[in-house]
């Protein structure tokens, strides 16, 4: 699938606010409970001065493009993603992953990219790792087993 990456736009509030609260997605979170939309809303309204980037990843499908994921890379380099819910399984997530790093690498002075994903989460893993992530170590968050990956920017 051809993808192109774009900023975050207002009317992208509620895709994000659904694809936060995808079951999923809380699961493999840090806090696995949903988060409310009065939360969701100040956070988005927040984001512009936030040191945050906010992207959605738009796919080439049936001649229209639509949302397929989002990355999220805060300005200490760390970087978490997720795939729409209906797009998954289909070997998505390392070319979203790749077209983030692209789009962070061109437009910001970030150069070391850090994931922290559930030890649970190995799709997610295997994702980073092909898009050339290494593996640095694990630590125990709320009784879950993290680990931590890292990409340094060339």
């Amino acid at each position: 699938m051809k993808l192109k990456v774009r900023e975050v736009e207002q009317s992208d509030l509620i895709l994000l606010f659904d694809w936060v609260n995808d079951p999923l997605t809380r699961e493999m979170d840090f806090n696995p409970e949903p988060i409310p939309l009065e939360i969701h809303e100040e956070w988005f309204r927040t984001l512009p001065e936030s040191g945050k980037y906010q992207i959605i990843v738009d796919g080439l499908h049936q001649n229209k493009w639509i949302p397929v994921g989002q990355v999220r890379v805060n300005d200490d380099g760390r970087i978490s993603m997720s795939i729409a819910p209906q797009f998954r399984g289909q070997r998505l997530a390392t070319p979203v992953i790749e077209a983030a790093m692209a789009y962070i690498r061109e437009n910001t002075d970030i150069r070391v990219l850090i994931a922290d994903i559930k030890q649970e989460n190995t799709r997610s893993a295997k994702a980073f790792q092909k898009a050339g992530f290494r593996y640095v170590d694990s630590r125990n968050v709320k009784g879950k087993v993290w680990n931590k990956y890292t990409y340094v920017m060339s």
